[in-house]
């Protein structure tokens, strides 16, 4: 895969490859009630949190999921969904450029 921007190869390699190096983080998405004092959970970051959702980013969501709900649950939060975001291509994109693939150029071609 070829990742072009402005014309140019930001990078290439295998897909897995690519995210892996450039988009490695999981977002997981939690919503309910009561989350916006959210727990420190271990491989978790948190990147925002409101009275009904917070958001963390996980290099390994698989193992940080069930710790994280268990310790909201803990905290007296109410967790009604929960969302595992891995990483895509626009993700890489993103990290690459700073912008997202579907951006348009003002004022001409990409």
């Amino acid at each position: 895969v070829y990742i072009f921007h402005r014309g140019r190869v930001a990078a290439s390699g295998r897909p897995e490859d690519l995210i892996r190096r450039h988009a490695p983080k999981a977002r997981i998405v939690v919503e309910g009630s009561k989350l916006s004092s959210p727990p420190a959970v271990e491989g978790a970051a948190l990147l925002a949190a409101s009275e009904t959702r917070a958001s963390y980013a996980a290099s390994d969501p698989d193992t940080v999921l069930p710790r994280l709900v268990e310790a909201l649950l803990a905290g007296g939060a109410r967790v009604v969904k929960v969302e595992v975001r891995r990483p895509g291509l626009a993700e890489v994109f993103l990290a690459l450029t700073g912008e997202t693939p579907y951006e348009e150029v003002v004022g001409g071609g990409v």
